[in-house]
């Protein structure tokens, strides 16, 4: 696995020897090692910019690592998708898997805890929300496409998990982002948490989930909420290097 990220790292000078090397780190990605799956993703950052663009398949495996338990091949993971939602054949693809990563089993969801030991999938789905929240973060069209794919509705459910206090946190500060740039977000929002919640989210987002009575978790859960955006400009730059 080291050899692979070296490989990856002087493939520069010779494009046959890229192309062999980008197919092994892609085919070590569904490994069942974490290290291996660590370094294939660490190196695939260092060689994809030399390939060109991306597959839709190797997002979908990337996004396949949200659900490790381990820190470092979710977080090797992230910093992948962030490279590639640069590509724009595979944008909408990153942003749409991260969304539908975002809404598990609903019986998953609201089921009580019955152990301290999160379920796979609310490790994908917390990890989802955070790289959701950089993107948008980062930038307005991104943030634009996400609100038109669904991501509120699905962050709004995900504040609902009980189960994961850490998805809970995450979503919480990824809608906050939304609520900020876009007005329609926040009538949504206020719909669902109501004016007095909704003042308490924007001061502490993060602290929302604490304070959530079992009603406002029912309504939340059931939303079937529809943000439609009235002055997205297809104009905007992507920001992502700033």
């Amino acid at each position: 696995a080291v050899v692979s990220t070296q490989s990856a790292i002087t493939a520069g000078g010779n494009p046959r020897y890229q192309k062999q090397v980008y197919q092994v780190l892609k085919d070590l990605l569904p490994s069942t090692n974490p290290g291996t799956q660590r370094v294939a993703a660490q190196g695939l950052r260092h060689i994809q910019k030399l390939i060109g663009s991306p597959t839709h398949a190797l997002v979908e495996n990337v996004l396949a690592l949200l659900r490790s338990l381990y820190s470092d091949v979710q977080y090797e993971a992230a910093e992948l998708l962030k490279e590639l939602v640069e590509y724009e054949e595979v944008r909408e693809v990153v942003v749409c898997g991260l969304i539908a990563l975002l809404t598990p089993v609903l019986d998953d969801v609201i089921r009580p805890p019955v152990s301290d030991t999160p379920l796979p999938q609310h490790l994908q789905q917390a990890a989802a929300a955070k790289v959701l929240g950089l993107l948008c973060e980062k930038s307005q069209k991104l943030a634009s496409l996400a609100v038109e794919n669904g991501a509120v509705q699905s962050l709004i459910v995900v504040l609902s998990n009980v189960r994961h206090p850490l998805s809970q946190r995450h979503a919480a500060r990824t809608l906050s982002y939304l609520v900020k740039q876009f007005t329609e977000v926040q009538g949504t929002l206020r719909e669902c948490l109501g004016p007095d919640l909704l003042e308490e989210f924007m001061s502490s987002p993060e602290d929302l989930h604490k304070k959530l009575t079992p009603a406002q978790l029912d309504k939340l859960i059931s939303n079937n909420t529809q943000v439609f955006l009235q002055n997205t400009s297809s104009e905007d730059e992507l920001l992502l290097d700033q």
